[in-house]
């Protein structure tokens, strides 16, 4: 997981920022550009998201197939 520095958008486009892993739950949690709940005021559009460690949304984003990392 030493390369998610580097990864700036999500599969579909969206913006992702501060990305890091967390080895005692296993997963990826971070920000992303949500056209739907984000509000430009606030954050910027920037919303809270975690990830499995493949790059598949979990919790409160589960099921949002836009926002799937590309992890390779």
């Amino acid at each position: 997981m030493e390369n998610l520095e580097r990864i700036t958008k999500t599969k579909e486009g969206h913006e992702v920022k501060n990305l890091r892993f967390k080895t005692l739950d296993n997963i990826i949690v971070g920000l992303v550009k949500d056209p739907i709940f984000g509000k430009e005021n606030l954050h910027e559009g920037f919303v809270s998201c975690q990830w499995t460690k493949y790059g598949k949304p979990i919790r409160n984003n589960k099921g949002r197939e836009e926002f799937i990392l590309e992890l390779s």
